[in-house]
């Protein structure tokens, strides 16, 4: 089956043109193999979900794609996350405006106003990466980088923070395609193993939280336990051990004793360069 159409562009924005075409990676003939049941209902992905709102950039026109336009990406929290801690990341644009002085004032004064204005806020997040002065014949301007918490809010509306959306990974965006897609592919990634019926039993009853370990006064007609799979004894020792658990857990609130009670390790908040050589851990 063709994956797309003859004058169909690879991607959104894309052209069909040879010279469009050279400009991206060569693929071998393209084509797509279905190895398994379509869809029912059958559904169209969405691959614009997480786009950026026009109206949060002052936009007037749409920001979301279309089949012939690529849409524009809104930094999320990795991304900003990784700009910041970037050094070469130019983020001139969120520099402040603090004042314009007659004369060039030095690194000592623009060191102490640093410290000064950090000794106010203890989170590192509220806190500048410090002063800096651009001298010209006119005088000196006085700049303060922006926190990194200002940076997060103007990146939300900057609209040259965003960036066309290269659909990788778009399907995983869209909630819609989780709903309807997902779980089939799960289901097709163990299709081998439901051609088994015994062994279906078995994955279905694992599924089914509500599945009793073994029988009872109390169970439901036609209903069946985990003891009595057939396939159930060919577990190994753990999984048979965990699947009585988890069926007593669901009876008796009970928290599995093959989960360990203690609290997880504490994870290293912050850690300087020097500190993280001196460790030996």
């Amino acid at each position: 089956i063709p994956l797309r159409m003859e004058d169909e562009a690879r991607y959104p924005g894309g052209g069909v043109a040879p010279a469009t075409t050279l400009s991206q990676t060569p693929l071998p003939q393209e084509g797509r193999y279905i190895n398994g049941e379509a869809l029912q209902p059958p559904h169209a992905p969405q691959m614009e979900d997480g786009e950026a709102d026009a109206r949060q950039y002052g936009s007037s026109t749409s920001l979301r794609g279309t089949p012939t336009r690529a849409g524009k990406d809104a930094p999320d929290d990795v991304s900003v996350d990784v700009a910041l801690g970037n050094p070469a990341t130019k983020l001139r644009q969120y520099m402040i405006l603090i004042s314009i002085e007659q004369e060039e004032v030095p690194e000592s004064k623009l060191a102490e106003m640093t410290s000064e204005f950090n000794a106010q806020y203890p989170d590192v997040n509220d806190q500048t990466p410090g002063y800096t002065c651009d001298a010209t014949d006119m005088g000196c301007t006085v700049w303060r980088h922006a926190t990194p918490n200002e940076v997060r809010a103007q990146m939300a509306r900057n609209p040259a923070a965003l960036s066309d959306n290269s659909y990788h990974s778009a399907m995983l965006r869209g909630a819609e395609n989780h709903r309807w897609v997902t779980a089939m592919d799960v289901a097709i990634g163990q299709a081998q193993t439901l051609d088994d019926p015994e062994w279906r039993k078995v994955l279905i009853a694992f599924a089914n939280w509500r599945t009793p370990f073994k029988p009872s006064e109390s169970q439901l007609p036609g209903q069946l336990t985990l003891l009595e799979l057939a396939n159930f004894e060919k577990l190994s020792p753990g999984a048979q051990m965990l699947a009585q658990q988890t069926a007593y857990y669901y009876k008796t609130g009970k928290f599995p004793d093959v989960v360990s009670k203690e609290p997880p390790d504490k994870y290293v908040i912050s850690r300087t360069r020097a500190q993280r050589a001196e460790s030996t851990e």
